[in-house]
């Protein structure tokens, strides 16, 4: 995402808890000659932002709430909260979720209403393509739960293990001219409750 952002032409800073990941996103980032991204060691607690971005993590927020209330506090007038999540009774294995809360819209909602937020834009993501592929998913992560080295916690390894080899043959078949059409169609469906999860852009109230 940092490589996206910098491409767009959007400049700032990232943070992930791993140190792991931090010194991947730094390769990456050196890779490709952008210093455009300042890469954080902890979340700022006095600078202000036009944009946050909060991919896929909010599940995982002990009180989702509280960071939500944080994050607001980060927002520069008219800046704007960009987040995901996956919805409650999306199809997922229980195994699969047992350690990410899922939400329903009107949860969400309940929450941005606490931290003082208002969602701008809210669509629902990922069907048919997402609803087709879950039970692939679901054989995926169980069998990344059970591999060695997995956490003893249960917990899914990071997003660092796309790294595996086998990911690039995945990456030849499935790649933004093969996901474009698929792309085009969920949005068809982005006021629905269909998909696997949803999307908000939330400013300020």
């Amino acid at each position: 995402m940092l490589l996206t952002l910098a491409r767009l032409g959007f400049s700032g800073a990232g943070y992930d808890p791993s140190p792991d990941a931090r010194r991947v996103a730094a390769g990456l980032l050196e890779s490709e000659g952008i210093n455009t991204v300042e890469l954080l060691d902890q979340l700022p607690e006095h600078d202000r932002f036009d944009y946050l971005f909060l991919l896929e993590v909010l599940g995982y927020l002990d009180h989702p709430a509280d960071e939500l209330r944080r994050y607001s506090r980060m927002l520069l007038p008219g800046g704007m909260l960009v987040f995901s999540f996956v919805r409650e009774r999306a199809g997922y294995s229980p195994e699969v979720v047992r350690d990410m809360r899922t939400f329903s819209a009107a949860e969400v909602d309940h929450l941005l209403t606490e931290a003082s937020l208002r969602a701008k834009v809210k669509w629902n993501y990922g069907f048919p393509l997402a609803n087709m592929m879950r039970p692939a998913m679901n054989a995926f992560h169980l069998a990344r739960l059970r591999r060695p080295g997995t956490a003893g916690d249960g917990r899914l390894l990071t997003g660092l293990y796309h790294t595996a080899p086998w990911m690039d043959v995945v990456g030849g078949l499935i790649n933004r001219i093969t996901i474009w059409p698929w792309a085009a169609l969920q949005m068809i469906f982005k006021n629905t409750n269909l998909g696997n999860g949803y999307v908000i852009a939330a400013e300020s109230t």
